[in-house]
């Protein structure tokens, strides 16, 4: 355990240590006036100066999820998102069946996955906590969104390797071969729209509530690695089937570690699982598989 010198601190900033998790807060009280370029609401690790602590303290201790919620409350707010997304998808069904109206499952596709986007945000809303918190940050989202673009292909060939020999085994359902094929686009203009879907919609839906919440909540409850397979196990099951969820669990393993290992941006993995699904779209269109 470390210690600050709070006696000098309106008068020059002297700090023995710190201990990152008996001091959530470095900007509190006294220390409000510690260094302008750290507001009173953030958390240690998410200042708007970064270099901080390396510059004042030395070498940087790993960083912490800057998520304030617990595990219990990622469970939550993941089985609340998991049902309004399929409430959504029940009233846009019943909607066609009323009107006479075919929706594209594309769109139908679209509203669901705000229905998992919605409740993460809203919970960092009430906490007083922004997107910031949920991992979207502008600085260094261009090296994180790179380490996306690296990790997606192998991601996507650990997809495959898990989810072929299952679908060898065990055929997956007619009805869903039927909506995968339904998703699969026909023509040059279906697939720039899905892959624009997949990117501004799919991808940061799914990540935001699945890394950006879940993964951060759990990893607050039970540390980093029990954290990482908990959040993962719960994407996989976000999925509904096993032909998906197995392949999404082993691909959650890699982006939520990439996830931890960029300081907790949320650029990479959204990066990531929008090339892995757009390399499957493609391959769809082309025929490939």
């Amino acid at each position: 355990m470390f210690t600050a010198d709070t006696r000098s601190l309106r008068t020059g900033f002297r700090v023995e240590g710190i201990d990152v998790q008996g001091v959530p807060q470095v900007c509190k009280g006294e220390f409000e006036c510690m260094r302008p370029g750290v507001c009173a609401e953030s958390p240690i690790g998410e200042s708007e100066d970064p270099d901080l602590l390396p510059q004042a303290l030395g070498p940087a201790p790993a960083r912490a999820p800057p998520a304030p919620w617990s595990g219990g409350a990622a469970i939550a707010v993941w089985l609340v998102s998991l049902a309004l997304s399929l409430a959504l998808g029940v009233v846009l069904e019943l909607l066609q069946i009323l009107t006479g109206v075919t929706i594209p499952l594309i769109l139908i596709t679209i509203v669901g996955e705000l229905g998992f986007l919605a409740p993460p945000v809203f919970y960092a809303a009430a906490k007083g906590r922004g997107l910031r918190s949920l991992g979207f940050r502008l600085r260094g989202s261009l090296k994180a969104a790179a380490l996306g673009l690296v990790i997606a292909f192998p991601a996507w060939l650990v997809y495959l390797a898990v989810s072929i020999p299952i679908t060898s085994i065990l055929p997956p359902p007619e009805w869903l071969v039927d909506v995968l094929q339904e998703l699969s686009p026909q023509t040059p203009l279906e697939l720039l729209l899905i892959v624009l879907a997949t990117l501004m919609v799919v991808a940061p839906s799914e990540e935001l509530l699945s890394r950006g919440f879940v993964q951060q909540g759990m990893e607050n409850s039970l540390g980093r690695k029990r954290g990482l397979l908990i959040s993962s196990v719960l994407f996989g099951i976000l999925h509904l089937n096993p032909w998906q969820g197995v392949g999404a669990f082993f691909v959650a393993l890699l982006f939520g570690y990439f996830f931890q290992k960029v300081g907790y941006n949320l650029v990479t993995p959204i990066t990531a699982h929008a090339v892995l699904n757009s390399i499957s779209f493609a391959l769809g269109f082309l025929k490939v598989f």
